[in-house]
């Protein structure tokens, strides 16, 4: 059977991954999982990176024969934001949603940009907290379970008398809630109320 090779480099080091397939889904996690490694020896998200698959000679291992490589990657920008918003929107019934004003804390995370404009397709009035993306983290830490890092928008959801706050983490793929008191609702507390309307609406 063919034996190939996946060679990420970078500032932060090399990995060489043996691989039986190139099934796209396996190689990407192979080459996420690379780059994860990479970032613990201080590789930064702008360097550039250089992915080299290559077929193995027979009875070989971890050798990449460079003029035999089988992909030869291109780089092209491509904006999918307009899309991902009009997806995000999908999910809600937007007539349904009364006037809110909210206060979104997204700590110089990559998340406020996109907020920013899916707000701006709802009735809310935001009030935003360090939506500028800076990898620099000037304010405050991006993990919104540790108090320290959600304590200021606490307090800025009392003072704008907001209806709810929420607290993103640097990448968006979770997020945590404060209440009109400024008190923070748990994860999975929030999570049961979800479930609870999701099955409401859909059955089950």
């Amino acid at each position: 059977a063919d034996q190939f090779e996946i060679v990420v480099e970078g500032r932060g080091g090399h990995a060489s991954l043996p691989h039986e397939t190139l099934d796209p889904v396996p190689v990407a996690c192979e080459i996420v999982l690379a780059l994860q490694a990479m970032v613990t020896r201080k590789f930064n998200a702008h360097d550039p990176v250089v992915v080299t698959i290559a077929r193995l000679e027979a009875g070989s291992t971890h050798n990449v024969i460079p003029d035999r490589a089988l992909l030869k990657g291109t780089m092209r920008s491509l904006d999918l934001s307009p899309q991902f918003v009009d997806a995000v929107l999908g999910l809600i019934d937007v007539a349904a949603i009364k006037p809110l004003k909210v206060v979104a804390d997204t700590g110089n995370g990559m998340v406020g940009p996109i907020l920013q404009r899916v707000y701006a397709r709802l009735p809310v009035t935001l009030v935003g907290m360090y939506l500028e993306p800076d990898g620099n983290l000037p304010n405050h830490g991006l993990d919104p379970l540790q108090p320290e890092n959600r304590a200021e928008l606490e307090r800025r959801v009392v003072a704008e008398k907001a209806d709810v706050g929420f607290a993103f983490d640097g990448d968006g793929d979770r997020f945590f809630s404060i209440d009109d008191r400024g008190q923070f609702v748990a994860g999975d507390y929030l999570t049961a109320l979800l479930g609870r309307y999701l099955l409401q609406k859909n059955g089950g």
